[in-house]
């Protein structure tokens, strides 16, 4: 299973083409849904294929709608690019911290696992938003900033041998 990036983009330029988010709040609400639903429904680790349990939405939703409020009030587009970037790459780290996975396959060697848990959220996406007003640009800068960062995600999966003897496996990078 792998996120199907291009669907979120292509997600997030419908949206905002139809305008269906009414103000910043909504539209950080729709962006926050729709990384949430590709990550939960397709993203997996690159070698157990366990997928995303839960992650933090909400916190994600947060910075982007502190992002867009405050870019909407600055003075210069600099300034606007600046503080997107700081709140996006804060929100994104904030969503993957401590995220949880399924405990479905365990690491090699070990009959069960008992914890799967993200323990790095990853290097921060660098998201700059060059152009906001083109909703294509917007949407690919973004999503291909995202899809980057998720390579960069570190999970810790334990289990259990038959003896009972732990096996701890690290597992860099979501699909």
């Amino acid at each position: 299973m792998a996120v199907n990036w291009k669907r979120l983009e292509d997600n997030i330029v419908q949206a905002i083409k139809e305008r269906r988010a009414r103000n910043e709040d909504a539209f950080a609400k729709l962006i926050a849904d729709e990384y949430d639903r590709a990550i939960i429904h397709k993203a997996a680790d690159m070698i157990l294929g366990n997928t995303i349990l839960v992650a933090k939405k909400s916190l994600l939703e947060s910075a982007l709608r502190g992002a867009f409020q405050l870019a909407k009030l600055s003075r210069s587009q600099s300034e606007s690019q600046r503080i997107m970037k700081s709140f996006i790459n804060t929100g994104v780290i904030a969503y993957w911290t401590g995220a949880q996975l399924t405990l479905t396959k365990p690491p090699p060697g070990a009959v069960s696992v008992v914890t799967n848990q993200v323990v790095s959220p990853g290097t921060p996406p660098d998201v700059s938003i060059s152009n906001a007003s083109k909703p294509e640009v917007f949407a690919r800068e973004f999503v291909i900033r995202l899809q980057a960062h998720a390579k960069t995600v570190s999970i810790v999966t334990t289990g259990v041998t038959a003896n009972g003897a732990p096996v701890v496996v690290t597992i860099n990078g979501i699909n």
